[in-house]
């Protein structure tokens, strides 16, 4: 195999992983019979019905994700960004799974990193896209809209940054952390609405751009409904509705090398009654441990939630 070759097979290589994540987690309604009882037990199905996961998309927008050290191509041989490969990837999911007949059933979101202080020197995750139907093609669309423009802003689009400033505001956990907030309904952390967090899922935002196919949230894409955030608080994806439904969380890290700093030291503190057990140290990555956390614990059920289902997978 030549060398271009190789390097356009890596590329395919990645997207299929990312294909196949995905499809691995929702279960595919359209896989084999000889699999459906994992595929019916995996859904968490009940009396016959199956409750559509919840799956939220992290991405790792550090400094690499506007990178080309892989080297990598795309089809037409031209270089591509790490960061151009995953959400080129996760456009292509979702096309997938609105050719299906019918879609596959999943809550779908997206999250990234952010720079946001709150109040300390580290950085966390916000929440672009919150979680939702992916078998109403508006909310495809919309998602598949928003990929594709955050593609020219993978290394910086504007007065704000899709690709952090540096490592020292890269913190994952705190990501987590953002995350086991939204799942359980609370407050944001570093996630929410402020100068630097400009395209949060808030109703009424327009992220500084125009309402239409070029808008970067998913009010500028016209939805009207599925907000992260409203009035403060985070808008769990747990549904009494949907009291089986699984719930996800997929990591696409670019050099999740567990660089620390003065970063999680600062936020342990309100981390630490969350975890109950973990103890607060300054020389090590918490991404283990959140992920235990995570499926052992779960999220807290909001208030009048009758939802059954709280633990959350991370891959």
């Amino acid at each position: 195999m030549s060398k271009p070759e190789l390097k356009r097979a890596t590329v395919m290589n990645t997207l299929r992983t990312l294909r196949l994540a995905l499809a691995i987690l929702i279960g595919l309604s359209v896989a084999p019979g000889a699999f459906a009882d994992d595929i019916d037990i995996f859904l968490g199905l009940s009396g016959g019905s199956a409750d559509a996961p919840n799956v939220m998309v992290l991405i790792d927008n550090g400094p690499n994700w506007s990178r080309q050290s892989q080297g990598w191509t795309d089809p037409a041989g031209a270089k591509i960004t790490q960061g151009v490969a995953e959400l080129q990837a996760l456009h292509q999911v979702l096309t997938y799974f609105g050719a299906q007949n019918p879609p596959v059933p999943v809550n779908l979101g997206l999250a990234m990193l952010t720079p946001n202080s709150a109040g300390g020197s580290t950085g966390g995750g916000y929440i672009r896209f919150g979680a939702r139907d992916m078998t109403v093609a508006s909310n495809r669309t919309a998602l598949q809209n928003i990929l594709a423009n955050i593609v020219p802003c993978v290394g910086g689009c504007g007065s704000a940054n899709e690709s952090l400033s540096g490592m020292s505001h890269k913190d994952e956990t705190a990501a987590l952390y953002e995350l086991y907030k939204y799942f359980s309904g609370l407050a944001p952390y570093s996630g929410g609405p402020n100068s630097t967090n400009v395209w949060d899922d808030v109703a009424g935002n327009l992220g500084g751009g125009l309402m239409g196919p070029t808008g970067m949230t998913g009010y500028a894409q016209g939805l009207a409904s599925g907000w992260a955030i409203a009035n403060g608080l985070y808008q769990s994806p747990l549904s009494s509705s949907k009291p089986c439904a699984a719930n996800f969380i997929i990591y696409i890290a670019n050099n999740a090398s567990g660089q620390i700093g003065s970063t999680e030291n600062v936020y342990e503190p309100n981390v630490v009654p969350a975890l109950s057990a973990l103890p607060a140290t300054p020389t090590d990555t918490w991404t283990d441990e959140w992920t235990r956390f995570l499926f052992q614990s779960g999220a807290v059920v909001p208030a009048g939630n009758t939802a059954r289902t709280r633990s959350i997978t991370r891959w």
